[in-house]
């Protein structure tokens, strides 16, 4: 099923990880509800964050089967982050990736955990609509 007019959604790596979410937000991609999209420094962090938690998934394992499935399943969602971008985003600076992906791929949403490190300013400059599906304790 697609929609006429197609919702760009940046997954934020808490989003990604854990795994049940992620299969939720891909389901929903995969009908076609939104077009979603990462960039390597989102997909990053959910792999070392996913490694860090659970030491006994191999890492190779992990990149053959996790991020292969993203790979191939949507190709379209990575974005190439321009260096200089990141730079100029105002909000955590641990963050400041997420909202570069959001400005890069001219996205409508970003999905994601962590309100407080979006800078709310800054979101409303680009338009984006941030979405926080539930809370920081129901993800664990």
């Amino acid at each position: 099923m697609n929609h006429p007019d197609q919702l760009i959604a940046v997954l934020d790596a808490n989003v990604l990880y854990p795994q049940w979410l992620r299969d939720v937000m891909l389901t929903l991609a995969a009908m076609g509800y939104d077009e979603p999209c990462w960039s390597n420094q989102i997909i990053d962090e959910m792999r070392r964050n996913v490694l860090a938690d659970h030491p006994s998934i191999d890492p190779r394992r992990f990149d053959d089967t996790t991020i292969a499935a993203l790979h191939g399943a949507f190709p379209q969602a990575w974005v190439e982050l321009p260096d200089d971008l990141i730079a100029t985003m105002d909000n955590e600076p641990g963050d400041r990736h997420v909202l570069a992906t959001a400005v890069t791929a001219e996205a409508h949403l970003v999905v994601t955990a962590n309100i407080t490190d979006v800078h709310d300013q800054l979101a409303r400059n680009h338009a984006l609509q941030v979405f926080v599906g539930l809370a920081r304790d129901r993800l664990q």
